[in-house]
């Protein structure tokens, strides 16, 4: 165990020394798991501290899940009830989880969300919240077979705050050198948190469907996003939409 420490202080600090190299958002967190491994973790989400109502998975920045486990959990509709994810919105420091302590929970919902976590190999975790005044994100880790080496806490929490800073850089910076949004790339990015979809938006704005998407695919564009779920996420950070 002393060894793993070891490896993982050394890979910490050639995280941390080369973090400013990294361009990519998702680069950073795939960056971080090598060290992450040496104490039992493995899986790196990061984001924002979501709006009321906002959705799962829309303010989700960077990951190193699988898709089959993202689409499970967004199908499930597991968010809402995600005892994880609800203790980590009110949490001030971070917190150690594990699947087993839930499977005798009174809450059905609470005990299968669990249950789908341990069928992915889900098994533990470590749950950091990043606390700003305009309202802060998370960085949630998650592990398998090996337990989390709780000694290594202060130093992962480093880590995490370390890769929190930079992927948010790394995003502004994407926005900064695009052209502004105009007035409609709003209403259309504010109607999609909303849930909206682009038929019933151009209802809502008395323009076609295809116009619709067309304003959607150029704010996307602007605010360096992959997908429009990433753009809302994006626009909300930056204020240039509010829900």
């Amino acid at each position: 165990m002393a060894d793993d420490l070891s490896a993982f202080n050394a890979d910490l600090l050639a995280f941390i020394e080369h973090l400013d190299d990294v361009i990519k958002p998702d680069n950073v967190a795939r960056g971080m798991q090598p060290a992450l491994q040496c104490v039992g973790l493995e899986h790196v989400a990061l984001g924002w501290l979501p709006p009321p109502d906002l959705q799962w998975p829309n303010f989700l920045l960077v990951h190193t899940m699988s898709e089959e486990w993202l689409k499970a959990y967004a199908e499930g509709g597991h968010y809402d009830v995600d005892p994880i994810a609800q203790r980590l919105r009110g949490a001030t420091e971070p917190f150690v989880w594990r699947a087993i302590d839930y499977e005798q929970d009174p809450d059905p919902k609470v005990k299968e969300v669990m249950g789908v976590r341990r069928q992915f190999g889900l098994l533990h975790g470590f749950a950091i919240p990043i606390l700003a005044h305009d309202g802060g994100g998370f960085v949630s880790l998650s592990g398998g077979t090996q337990p989390f080496d709780v000694r290594a806490k202060f130093a992962v929490r480093l880590m995490s705050l370390c890769a929190f800073q930079r992927v948010r850089t790394l995003v502004a910076e994407s926005i900064a050198p695009q052209q502004g949004l105009t007035e409609r790339e709003r209403e259309v990015l504010t109607w999609i948190a909303a849930g909206k979809s682009s038929w019933e938006i151009g209802g809502i704005l008395h323009i076609t469907k295809r116009t619709v998407d067309a304003h959607a695919k150029s704010a996307v564009h602007k605010l360096g996003a992959v997908n429009r779920a990433q753009a809302v996420a994006i626009a909300l950070r930056e204020q240039a939409i509010a829900v």
